[in-house]
C-alpha cells in the first residue's frame, strides 16, 4: 500500500469516529427515551383547601297498618334538602341496619331529611292524598343521628284462580289474562310461570295486583284436553288487602 493511499485510510477512520461521538453527544441531550428522567414535582392541595363530608346516619321503620314491622324485603326512596337522593332495598349494601323492616343509610349532612317507602312484593306505599297511612315520613334537625320514625306500608289486593275437572281436582297448564281497561294495561300468563304465579301447585295460580283498581280476569285458555263449563271473564274492584278467589271448572275431554 502506498504512504498516499495509509493518509487517506487513516483519515476516514477519524471521520467516522468523530461522527460517532457526535451522534452520542446529541442523544444524551435529546428527549428520547435513552435520555435521563426528570422527575416533575406536582403541587398538592393545601389543608385549608381539604372540603370534609360530615354524614349523618339516617334510619326509618317500615309498618303495615296494624302498626307491624314488615317481616319482607322492601324499597325506601331517601332525599335530603341538600338534593342527595338513595334508593334502597332493605338489607343490602347500603342499608346500615340488618333488621328486616328497618333501614338506615348513610347521607351527606343537612338541615331536612324524607324517606318514602315504594314496594316490596305484597305491599305497597299510599300515594292517595290526606291517607291515614302515609308512605313518607320528613324531619328537620341539625343532628348527625337521623330518625324519622315510621313509614307506612299497605297490602296489596290478589287474585287466585283454581283451575278444576268436573270431579274438583286441582288441574295444571291452563293460562289467565288479568287487565286494566281504564289504563289499557293487559298481562297474559300460564299456571306455574315464576315471574306471575305465587304458587308452585299445579293448578293454582295466585298473582299479587300491586295497586287497587278496577280489574278484568279471564281464562285465556284451559288445560289441555279440557272444555271450561263455567264463567270464562269477570271483573274485580281491587281495593287494599282484597283477596278474590275464581274457580275454573272444567270437564275433561276424551278425545
Amino acid at each position: 500500500m502506498s504512504r498516499t493511499s495509509r493518509i487517506q485510510m487513516a483519515g476516514r477512520r477519524l471521520a467516522a469516529a468523530s461522527a460517532a461521538l457526535t451522534a452520542m453527544s446529541i442523544a444524551a441531550c435529546s428527549d428520547a427515551p435513552s435520555a435521563p428522567q426528570t422527575t416533575v414535582a406536582h403541587d398538592v392541595a393545601r389543608p385549608s383547601e381539604v372540603v370534609l363530608q360530615v354524614a349523618a346516619k339516617v334510619k326509618v321503620r317500615i309498618v303495615d297498618t296494624a302498626n307491624v314491622q314488615l317481616k319482607e324485603i322492601g324499597w325506601v326512596q331517601f332525599t335530603s334538602s341538600k338534593n342527595d337522593t338513595l334508593y334502597v332495598r332493605d338489607n343490602t349494601a347500603k342499608d346500615l341496619d340488618p333488621a328486616v323492616g328497618l333501614i338506615e343509610v348513610a347521607m351527606a349532612k343537612t338541615q331536612s331529611y324524607k324517606a318514602c317507602f315504594s314496594m316490596s312484593q305484597h305491599y305497597r306505599g299510599d300515594h292517595a292524598i290526606g291517607t291515614l297511612f302515609p308512605k313518607c315520613s320528613s324531619l328537620t334537625t341539625g343532628s348527625t343521628q337521623v330518625d324519622l320514625g315510621k313509614v307506612f306500608a299497605r297490602q296489596s289486593p290478589q287474585i287466585v284462580f283454581l283451575m278444576k275437572n268436573q270431579f274438583g281436582t286441582l288441574i295444571g297448564g291452563g293460562e289467565v289474562n288479568v287487565a286494566v281497561p281504564a289504563q289499557s294495561w293487559t298481562l297474559t300468563f300460564a299456571d306455574n310461570n315464576a315471574s306471575y304465579d305465587e304458587t308452585p301447585a299445579k293448578g293454582i295460580i295466585t298473582y299479587t295486583l300491586g295497586y287497587p283498581n278496577s280489574y278484568t280476569w279471564c281464562e285465556a285458555s284451559a288445560p289441555a284436553k279440557h272444555k271450561l263449563l263455567t264463567q270464562k271473564c269477570g271483573n274485580f274492584e281491587a281495593t287494599w288487602g282484597a283477596k278474590m278467589t275464581i274457580t275454573f271448572t272444567h270437564e275433561q275431554q276424551i278425545f
